[in-house]
């Protein structure tokens, strides 16, 4: 028995009764033996040479001789006496003992582990079971609920802002409410009358919102009660059949103010007008009496906020008819007559003598005529090439005169209209036009500062004013002998009263050429107020051409003639170099020879327009001109 347990539990007992768990013994008590490893390591030299470099083969491991067995000591048994037997029978029940008490603890062991598993699987089958039995009752519950509510029909009579729902569940009664919901609104009818305009209004024209859960409840309440199916809450009292009363209940809506505004807005589209200023209808230029007045228009505006509130009032007020008169105000014109005739003055006047030929006199004066009388309206732009239309075509009056072509001069339509665009250039750059595109000649003109010339190609150059006021601007030209004149009427702006122009030479290279820069000098009593770059220009010196003089300082002079500061441009007529120079010049870029500027040698030298915006500078299919020059 001793030795079942033994092995089935895999102890050893020792003489005093104990016992403990077996370990694995090893195959051999015999340590194995260790073998000797080589090793490469060079022994370390306890003196070194600082001239001769000794190597040291490694020394090759010595073997270990086998150490001979020792001889096993034999054990002599002893002889047993009495003491001797008796306690050894000691030792073997002691590990009689020990062993039979490791067997009940190990079975001790086991058992309450089993015990332990089947609690824990029988709280598991508790807990599953309960969710179980929870998940079953509260879907019963629900779907009892289910069934009553789908069970119940309200009882018969019973109606809600005069919808019947008799005999219907209460998912059908719902439905039927949200498809009558606007029959809850009372009907009426509405007129509303705003100057020379009258609506008519219903119920339909606008949105409410609706509320009717709690009182669907009440009636569900006396239908349970009238059917004797309702169950009191605790502490309820159930009143007797005679006291049962079916309540008359109205659906709660409320109107949206949204709707209201929007009827507002709709109207005042119909009502609104803007008021028309005062304006010139006619321009004749020159005359004693130039213009020609047309009446400005009043405007009206409706009052919408005011409107809104009082169609607001009407429908909350429970009112059957109604007609209200809705706000209109009328605006004035800023403009009148009167003003008109007060305030256009003659803002600007330039002038230019043509020493060119009589054709590039004429051509100068075609020019001058198509632009004269010319009107622009407030934020308009205004074109040369607009108004003068193909200058290279013989039909529209243009004569053959000097131009330069490849940067040799020859005859050509158009020659000379140069300088009356740069006569209008001057007088519109006094009015405080905006500048929106100009360019300046390849060589300097000899009849204006240099930075204060504009020439023309057709149609890729162009010269192109803005109206930056809020009144027309009006412009008459016209050549008197060979003197140019550009006049430009319109209304004097209050933040300024006087214009200066100067201009500023730079980058010069007497082989080469130079760079001018124009500015524009806003003054109010005398005192700066505002200046501006207005534009850019380079000119070529090739040719024997001369450095074009700067603009020192230039004030405006009114047409009457008034200018509040002066300095004069010199008034000694040209050399007859200079007179050539001019010719070549006005006449450079005019001549339609089916060459461009792409042609020259040199076409870096061609300047790049100068624009006050470059969105404006060019508009498509009227310009094939490039910002980079090129055409």
């Amino acid at each position: 028995m001793e030795n079942y347990y033994n092995d089935k539990y895999n102890l050893d007992s020792f003489s005093d009764g104990s016992s403990r768990e077996r370990r694995p013994r090893s195959s051999s008590r015999q340590k194995p033996r260790r073998v000797a490893k080589t090793t490469d390591r060079k022994p370390q030299s306890t003196r070194r040479s600082h001239f001769v470099s000794v190597s040291h083969s490694p020394k090759p491991a010595r073997a270990k001789k086998p150490e001979a067995p020792k001889p096993k000591k034999e054990r002599t048994k002893k002889p047993k006496t009495a003491n001797t037997e008796t306690a050894e029978k000691k030792r073997t029940a002691a590990k009689r003992t020990a062993k039979r008490g490791a067997g009940n603890v190990y079975r001790a062991q086991k058992e309450k582990s089993k015990a332990k598993r089947a609690m824990i699987i029988a709280a598991s089958v508790v807990i599953v079971a309960a969710i179980a039995a929870t998940a079953c009752v509260v879907g019963y519950n629900i779907y009892r609920e289910n069934k009553k509510r789908e069970e119940f029909h309200f009882s018969e009579g019973v109606k809600l802002s005069g919808i019947d729902i008799s005999g219907l569940t209460m998912t059908k009664a719902k439905e039927k409410i949200d498809s009558n919901l606007i029959s809850a609104v009372p009907d009426f009818k509405l007129k509303v009358s705003a100057r020379d305009k009258t609506k008519n209004y219903t119920k339909t024209d606008f949105t409410y919102t609706y509320s009717y859960d709690d009182q669907l409840a009440q009636l569900k309440i006396y239908s349970q009660k009238e059917q004797g199916i309702y169950e009191p809450k605790k502490g309820e009292t159930e009143p007797s059949t005679g006291e049962l009363k079916m309540p008359d209940l109205k659906i709660d809506w409320k109107l949206q103010r949204v709707s209201v505004k929007k009827v507002s807005k709709e109207l005042s589209k119909e009502v609104n007008k803007s008021f028309k200023n005062a304006k010139v209808s006619k321009f004749h230029p020159f005359a004693e009496e130039r213009f020609e007045y047309k009446k400005g228009s009043n405007g009206y505006q409706l009052d919408q906020a005011d409107l809104t509130h009082k169609i607001s009032a009407f429908i909350k007020s429970g009112e059957k008819n109604g007609d209200i008169n809705a706000k209109v105000k009328t605006l004035k014109p800023e403009i009148t007559v009167d003003d008109l005739k007060e305030k256009i003055v003659g803002l600007s006047t330039a002038t230019s003598v043509s020493y060119n030929t009589e054709d590039g006199t004429t051509n100068m004066a075609v020019a001058l005529k198509a632009c004269n009388g010319s009107v622009i309206e407030p934020g308009a732009i205004w074109s040369f090439n607009e108004q003068t239309g193909d200058s290279n075509d013989p039909s529209n009056g243009y004569k053959k005169a000097t131009v330069i072509n490849d940067r040799k001069l020859e005859e050509g339509y158009g020659g000379g209209i140069c300088q009356a665009s740069t006569t209008i250039f001057k007088a519109a750059a006094f009015a405080n036009m905006g500048i929106i595109e100009r360019h300046n000649h390849y060589w300097a003109s000899a009849y204006a500062y240099a930075g204060e010339d504009a020439t023309i190609d057709y149609p890729n150059l162009d010269l192109r004013l803005r109206n930056n006021t809020d009144y027309q601007m009006f412009m008459e030209c016209t050549v008197d002998g060979s003197t140019l004149i550009v006049n430009i009427y319109g209304v004097q702006e209050d933040y300024y009263d006087n214009v200066k122009l100067y201009s500023k030479n730079h980058d010069i290279d007497k082989k080469t050429g130079f760079s001018t820069t124009t500015y524009r000098v806003l003054y109010l009593d005398g005192k700066i107020v505002d200046e501006e770059e207005i534009c850019n220009s380079e000119y070529s010196l090739t040719g024997d051409h001369s450095i074009r003089d700067e603009d020192t300082g230039t004030f405006r002079t009114m047409v009457d003639g008034t200018t509040q500061y002066e300095t004069d441009p010199p008034t000694e007529p040209p050399t007859t170099e200079e007179t050539e120079t001019a010719e070549a010049t006005e006449t450079s870029e005019t001549v339609d020879t089916g060459e461009t500027e792409e042609a020259y040698s040199e076409p870096a030298e061609e300047t790049e327009p100068q624009y006050e915006e470059e969105s404006e500078a060019y508009i498509e299919g009227e310009s094939e001109y490039t910002p980079d020059g090129s055409e």
